[in-house]
């Protein structure tokens, strides 16, 4: 004769037990984990302070570095067509395809005012997707913002390290302001830059050294890199006479947050 148990196949007491506790942690605000961790470790209050002080700072470093980026960007246009008409009206039509000097220079300088101007944004996005960028992530931005962009002379921003100009149409031979030659020494610093992190991060061997940089702090060195460059590059696009007195200064207290935001110290953990 079979027995026939009425074995109940609902949730245990345990389960109910474990639901409930469940049910009562997901409950909990991230907030009031935070205030629990304060009131256990008093140095938390400190971290957050400065993380919060660090956070605001960098905010406006990169508001800064956007503001100087679109100063340049209008300053060369302006200078570009004032050489122009200079140059239009002093040399004689030519059957040669080749553009004057002064064209060939200004032409060259707006494509690496473009090109600052694609990097900066490439670090907003960067930063504004991740407290702590890692070095792959970075890589991905970076690279496409200088798609496309012909290798340039770390060493002399004023020609591309292919000996012709960026559009590879001007001779290699241009005279650039000391602002643009800035720029493109950091360009060309920039781009051995990437091809160094991308070979690196494609070597599986070097897994060690990887995560070693995955803290942010590769991201925010080369962050500062971009600042110096606009801060350099800041003081000469302030004297330029296509900006007003008023965006004149505006443009020196951005290069001031930037000076104060380069030369203050990491939040270590």
């Amino acid at each position: 004769m079979a027995l026939d148990f009425d074995v109940d196949s609902g949730p245990s007491f345990q389960d109910h037990v474990q639901s409930g506790r469940d049910s009562v942690l997901k409950g909990r605000t991230v907030s009031q984990c935070w205030h629990d961790l304060e009131d256990q470790h008093p140095f938390f209050k400190d971290i957050a302070k400065e993380g919060r002080l660090r956070g605001e700072s960098l905010g406006v470093a990169l508001a800064a570095i956007e503001g100087i980026s679109c100063a340049i960007k209008r300053t060369n246009l302006a200078s570009a067509f004032e050489d122009a008409t200079v140059e239009e009206r002093a040399t004689a039509p030519t059957s040669s395809s080749a553009p004057p000097p002064a064209a060939a220079a200004a032409d060259s300088e707006l494509h690496y005012a473009e090109v600052l101007a694609r990097v900066v944004d490439a670090y907003l996005r960067l930063c504004g997707s991740t407290p702590v960028p890692t070095r792959a992530q970075w890589l991905h931005y970076l690279q496409a913002a200088l798609a496309g962009v012909a290798p340039i002379d770390a060493e002399d921003g004023n020609r591309p390290a292919s000996g012709f100009s960026p559009t590879s149409t001007h001779a290699p031979s241009l005279t650039l302001s000391s602002s643009m030659s800035t720029i493109g020494r950091y360009l060309g610093k920039l781009q051995t830059t990437l091809q160094t992190v991308a070979q690196e991060l494609a070597n599986s061997n070097n897994s060690t050294r990887c995560a070693e940089c995955e803290d942010g702090s590769f991201a925010e060195k080369e962050l500062k890199e971009l600042m110096r460059c606009c801060i350099a590059s800041g003081r000469q696009a302030a004297r330029h006479t296509a900006l007003s007195k008023t965006e004149g200064g505006a443009v020196r207290k951005m290069v001031k947050t930037l000076q104060d935001y380069e030369g203050s110290s990491t939040l270590e953990w």
